[in-house]
């Protein structure tokens, strides 16, 4: 095994995963409403997600996607108008004061959880695709072993990923004890919901535009 590819692998990801984006934004989100439990939950489901990713790189469809424009851009499409309804239900959520009633228990698979959400989202989440499309390749040597050296590599992105959102589920869930109030938790989660959209909104204009 290479460390020093997987060490600069590491330090090549770590700016992109500490730029504010879908699930850093769901953990404030979720851990505000529902506590410190449901931000470990978009942790999990964050990282589901990339293992996803991880496995269509080993077993070659996202080199496929990324020879196909078209089917690249349909994931965009799709992952952009996910983040802009998701968003606009959190704003209608804060607009209803919802945060007010006790969470209901619910399974972790359906959309309604923060697993499931964070889930999907990172699935459609084209940024997360381009790693593996563009930037892991560039840390498998010529004569290593593809399938062995991916999924380190995918191991590495996770384990850091994962530790990245936990330690932010503590900030939040720390800071939430401070700003316990009803009108600051619904304007905390509105807030959430308008970063999706905007991200989402984002998304789709960059996706126009190639």
């Amino acid at each position: 095994m290479a460390w020093h590819q997987l060490i600069g692998f590491a330090l090549a990801v770590t700016p992109i995963m500490l730029t504010p984006g879908v699930s850093a934004t769901l953990v404030v989100q979720r851990v505000t409403k529902e506590g410190r439990g449901a931000g470990f939950r978009v942790a999990a489901g964050t990282a589901c997600g990339l293992a996803i990713h991880g496995l269509t790189a080993v077993l070659g469809l996202a080199a496929l996607i990324a020879q196909s424009a078209a089917a690249f851009s349909v994931l965009k499409a799709v992952g952009a108008a996910y983040l802009v309804l998701l968003g606009i239900r959190f704003i209608w959520s804060a607009s209803r004061g919802h945060d007010n009633r006790p969470a209901p228990k619910r399974l972790p698979w359906t959309l309604e959880g923060a697993f499931a959400q964070s889930l999907v989202a990172n699935v459609l989440n084209p940024r997360a695709a381009w790693v593996y499309l563009t930037l892991a390749p560039q840390f498998v040597a010529p004569d290593a072993n593809v399938l062995a050296m991916t999924v380190a590599l995918v191991a590495v992105h996770i384990a850091l990923q994962t530790a990245w959102l936990s330690l932010w589920t503590v900030i939040v869930s720390t800071a939430r004890r401070r700003f316990s109030s009803a009108p600051v938790r619904r304007s905390l989660e509105a807030l959430s919901g308008a970063v999706l959209v905007w991200l989402g909104a984002r998304t789709a204009v960059q996706n126009a535009s190639h």
